[in-house]
């Protein structure tokens, strides 16, 4: 049958150009045409020789006898394939774009198949576009007191946005809301889908330039903390806290049937004291969110609410224990628990009804639009719109350090030094003494009142909070240069 495969010892030693020896059969290679050449080396390539013995090696080519049209024999050529030969034959032949579309074909390492017209496990990286620092922002940047370098750094990752630009250098680039285009979609999506925030994966990204890794890293160190995850975990703290002190005051009836001394009070004594430590605890972690969104201003100011109805109650319970331990051990008791209880409940927490906090959301919504016009009055250098927006901001939102911040900025460029000093201080107060941003524009308008040395004294402070910045060390060095002028 033509195209069986046969076995060795049966070819024709005469058609297939081999001639025999006592122990083996040669191949004569002058008897082989470009064809035949070409069909071993694919054999030979392909594996069908090499790790397994030659009693089980494939098949070679056969030449096998076949009639012709003038009726005489002739010499022709036939390949024997096995199945993995078959299959690979006919992975060559296909066409490039069915190729393309059979997804579940296996992709071999060999150089034959990781050919172009495979397509790619991952998409092309998309390049960030970048763009040229604005000259005007710059200038208006370095006017201010700011590096050159840095200037033209941060106008260039914050969009040539003048008032983005100031807080990306002082440090407060989690806290702007201006979106900055060097910044990937892509980058942003992969670190969403790796757990963080999107706004926390954009500030980090814009700080590192764009680099996943390092945003990770920034991340990881707690510079760009997630404020809607903390005040979740806040929260639940505080409920867990209510809890414990539910319990405490519904024991309270049942100490009465006992004899008060100081060995009965104690152990409540103590978990007073822990509670009142961890309320403390938790009343700072929410001194520590400041964040522009307005739902996350919200939420912190009705935790803030919470907080202090818990410890009005936890102070009314400890007033409690104290005028028990006066009582002498011997004596009865002369007030009745019952009533202690009744008192607490009226001072339990104070946490505005839903009109309230549609109210409250409203007033900060019309802050937030104010501050973000009076971003928009300092872009354009207008500094009295500026100011006027920022205060009106501030009679709705008191208690907001970014718009004391911002305000004290505008006044410093309308040379009321005095007004900027107040509010610049005020600033990093609610910030929990730890703005550097505040400390440094507080900096700024003691200068502008010749007070060199307390603004030393303020830009030491936001030195120890962002060490190693060079804007801070710049106006540091001046100041103490001042100083040690002669008068």
């Amino acid at each position: 049958k033509i195209g069986a495969p046969v076995k060795p010892d049966a070819w024709p030693a005469a058609s297939c150009g081999m001639s025999n020896g006592a122990d083996r059969m040669e191949l004569d290679l002058e008897d082989l045409d470009e064809e035949d050449l070409k069909a071993l080396a694919e054999v030979s390539k392909k594996g069908y020789y090499h790790g397994r013995p030659k009693s089980d090696a494939a098949s070679q080519p056969v030449r096998i006898e076949a009639p012709t049209e003038d009726g005489e024999t002739k010499n022709c050529k036939r390949i024997a394939f096995d199945d993995y030969q078959r299959k690979w034959d006919h992975f060559d032949k296909e066409d490039a774009e069915s190729r393309a579309a059979d997804t579940s074909d296996v992709i071999s390492s060999s150089p034959a198949r990781m050919s172009s017209d495979v397509p790619a496990a991952f998409p092309p990286k998309q390049e960030a576009t970048f763009v040229e620092p604005d000259e005007a922002v710059v200038a208006q940047l370095t006017a201010m007191g700011f590096d050159v370098e840095d200037c033209r750094a941060a106008a260039v990752a914050t969009n040539n946005q003048s008032d983005a630009a100031v807080e990306f250098l002082l440090g407060g680039r989690q806290n702007s809301l201006v979106s900055v285009t060097s910044i990937g979609d892509a980058e942003v999506s992969l670190l969403v889908e790796m757990g963080f925030a999107e706004a926390q994966a954009r500030a980090a990204l814009a700080s590192c330039g764009n680099c996943i890794e390092k945003a990770v890293e920034a991340i990881h160190l707690g510079k760009f903390p997630d404020h809607g995850a903390s005040l979740l975990v806040i929260s639940q703290q505080l409920t867990e806290l209510k809890v414990q002190v539910e319990e405490l005051e519904s024991a309270s009836p049942g100490l009465a049937s006992l004899p008060l001394d100081a060995s009965a009070l104690t152990p409540r004594s103590k978990r007073l004291r822990s509670l009142m430590e961890t309320l403390t605890q938790l009343s700072c972690g929410l001194d520590a969110i400041d964040g522009d969104d307005v739902a996350i201003r919200e939420a912190r100011r009705t935790e803030l609410l919470r907080c202090n109805a818990l410890e009005a109650r936890l102070t009314h319970l400890r007033t409690r224990g104290e005028e028990m331990s006066a009582v002498s051990a011997d004596a009865p008791l002369v007030f009745d628990e019952r009533e202690a209880a009744r008192e607490a409940k009226e001072l339990a927490e104070n946490v505005p009804d839903s009109e309230g906090v549609v109210l409250a959301a409203l007033r900060l919504g019309q802050a937030e639009r104010l501050r973000v016009a009076g971003n928009e009055a300092f872009k354009t250098s207008d500094f009295v719109e500026a100011v006027k927006n920022y205060r009106a901001a501030l009679d709705l939102d008191g208690e907001s350090a970014v718009i004391l911040s911002n305000l004290a900025a505008a006044e410093i460029r309308l040379g009321e030094f005095d007004a900027a000093v107040t509010h610049a201080g005020a600033a990093n107060e609610l910030s929990g003494g730890f703005s550097a941003k505040a400390l440094f524009r507080q900096g700024q308008a003691l200068e502008g009142l010749a007070r060199h040395l307390e603004a030393c004294k303020s830009y030491e402070r936001a030195l120890a909070v962002e060490p190693g910045d060079r804007t801070l060390q710049q106006r540091l060095d001046v100041c103490r240069g001042l100083i040690s002028e002669p008068a």
